[in-house]
């Protein structure tokens, strides 16, 4: 059931990413852009878990408006906030490279 949630989850992001990319000329200027990123790093599980509780705690000062609105600032508005920290596995290719 887990399982099922996450890949529910993760279409949704989906879902809403591609409609902000078809969208985003019908929003107001100011908000047009976005701060999407991607990075490898080399780490352990542990330095994975790490950063991901990094993050987390980053992200904690801000958790408590959706359910607060008289604690947004004005001009606030929702934004999809989507961290995937996994490991890589190499491609079929790579692996037929190696044998």
């Amino acid at each position: 059931m887990e399982e099922q949630f996450g890949d529910l989850a993760r279409g949704l992001e989906d879902e809403s990413w591609q409609r902000w990319l078809d969208r985003r000329e019908e929003v107001p200027s100011e908000w047009r852009h976005d701060e999407a990123f991607s990075a490898v790093a080399y780490l352990t599980p542990e330095e994975m878990s790490r950063v991901a509780n990094v993050i987390r705690r980053a992200l904690e000062p801000y958790q408590d408006r959706e359910q607060r609105p008289l604690a947004r600032p004005d001009g606030a508005r929702p934004v999809a906030l989507i961290t995937r920290l996994f490991p890589l596995l190499p491609h079929p290719a790579d692996d037929a490279d190696q044998g």
